[in-house]
């Protein structure tokens, strides 16, 4: 009975400070948006409606995560991109990433579609690429865990207002072993991995190499990231390690970068072209911002033939703030001048048009496929 009364007490006590705390993420993006959202006519005029639309199921979430998909909500209400609430884990992931630093890892993202989990982003020699594991793999379990319910699942990391599908870092430390039940082609396996550090930068250079479609030989270079400072000389350095390449696939899916690194880059891709060597870009509707003003930029001055899909038109500059409870908020603060009047909500289209399946079949790249088809009518007969 004493106990009884005692735990009692304590929650009696407790309440004011969870009622006080129910909201205070949502508050706290709340006071972002009002203050330094970019768009000052939608800031005063709609953002206080939405707030207080939104606001009773905040306080009402019954825990962090579900107070953060009320946020998600909000923001997917907000017509721009860059608009996103990261964990405080992705966030310090893509920020490194973005200076070509190593974060632990396995080497991917899982990426949820229609309810199911497949493996994304896989990066050439990390420890998931290294075990034979393949951009479109579903997984599963986690550790014995269903994706969804398994801690290390880390919070989606997409763009609100965007169609993208809901992307997910693995939570590891270094060493950390972690094992993924995959299924391809109706089999299920168990693929046990341990964590190391892993970075988009590595992975660019470790999957650099000569492709080969019938007598058509390339080049092919993924930009994981416009890596701040780095980029450019990685491409200069990889051609200049192929003087006889005559084409270059540069592959600019994904996410988006430096923009201080643009300039350089893009001086770098006319050095080559001038040099006469044909270049096809990948784009997709994941390639966004930095990558968005490479592929305007290509596309502009026909330095380039762009074959895949539609860009996401995601060209407004990216703020992070932390918010509180693990939380990060990205949310654009300022525009990019003309690029922004160009590509925001416009995205660039590509040359030739070609789908990207995912998750489709493991293994099977139709947009790179369909890049070295071009090539060959680019260069005609050897």
């Amino acid at each position: 009975m004493k106990l009884a009364r005692w735990l009692a007490s304590a929650l009696a006590c407790a309440a004011p400070l969870l009622a006080q705390n129910q909201g205070a993420l949502f508050d706290a993006v709340g006071k972002v948006l009002q203050t330094d959202y970019c768009d000052a006519s939608f800031r005063v005029q709609q953002v206080p409606k939405l707030l207080a639309q939104f606001r009773p199921q905040a306080i009402a979430a019954s825990s962090v995560d579900q107070e953060r998909r009320v946020v998600h909500e909000l923001l997917s209400h907000i017509p721009a991109s860059h608009l996103a609430l990261y964990s405080t884990s992705t966030s310090a992931r893509l920020e490194a990433e973005i200076q070509g630093q190593p974060t632990p890892g396995i080497g991917c993202v899982l990426t949820c579609s229609d309810g199911r989990y497949y493996l994304d982003s896989v990066y050439e020699g990390g420890p998931a690429a290294q075990a034979g594991l393949r951009r479109g793999d579903l997984v599963l379990a986690i550790d014995g865990a269903a994706p969804q319910s398994s801690p290390r699942l880390d919070w989606r990391s997409d763009d609100a207002f965007l169609p993208d599908l809901p992307v997910h870092d693995l939570l590891v430390d270094a060493g950390q072993r972690i094992t993924l039940r995959i299924e391809r082609d109706g089999v299920e396996r168990d693929i046990e991995l341990q964590a190391e550090a892993v970075c988009g930068l590595a992975a660019t250079r470790e999957g650099t190499r000569i492709v080969t479609e019938g007598d058509v030989a390339a080049l092919y270079l993924h930009l994981w990231f416009v890596y701040h400072g780095k980029a450019a000389r990685v491409l200069h350095d990889a051609v200049a390690a192929h003087p006889d390449c005559r084409a270059l696939v540069l592959d600019l899916r994904g996410r988006g970068g430096s923009a201080l690194e643009c300039a350089p880059l893009l001086a770098e891709l006319k050095a080559i072209r001038d040099r006469g060597i044909a270049i096809v870009a990948l784009i997709d509707s994941r390639t966004r911002s930095a990558k968005e003003v490479v592929a305007y930029e290509l596309r502009r001055h026909r330095l380039a033939t762009l074959v895949g899909e539609r860009t996401a038109g995601a060209m407004l500059p990216a703020t992070l703030v932390p918010v509180g409870a693990d939380s990060v908020l990205m949310y654009p603060a300022l525009r990019a001048g003309n690029y922004t009047r160009a590509i925001e909500g416009k995205g660039i289209a590509p040359h030739r048009e070609v789908a990207d399946p995912f998750p489709g079949t493991p293994g099977k790249d139709p947009v790179l496929d369909a890049a070295l088809a071009e090539l060959r009518s680019l260069l005609g007969p050897r």
